[in-house]
């Protein structure tokens, strides 16, 4: 809420909901407005990893937004789980 206050723009979201947003958007051939939209956040925040397992596809646009947002702002990962069974995918570990 402080970051807020002081003006960044911050997006909070569960890692299932990002997939799902992912998606559908790419579905209606919006994913690069969504994109841009992730883009324009200083801090991410994304909620709830590794509670849901994603198939090969909703992993890797995933893994991308979260790669592509490093280089730009600032990423905030919550789980309940410890490092070691962080899983994004059946392909994906970490």
């Amino acid at each position: 809420m402080k970051l807020c206050s002081l003006g960044f723009r911050v997006k909070f979201i569960t890692a299932a909901g990002l997939a799902i947003a992912l998606h559908e958007a790419q579905e209606l051939k919006k994913l690069g407005r969504v994109q841009q939209q992730l883009a324009k956040t200083n801090l991410l925040i994304l909620d709830e990893l590794s509670y849901v397992s994603f198939n090969q596809a909703h992993a890797q646009s995933l893994f991308q937004v979260l790669s592509e947002h490093t280089e730009r702002g600032s990423v905030l990962i919550t789980t309940n789980l410890e490092f070691s069974k962080w899983t994004i995918s059946s392909v994906i570990r970490c």
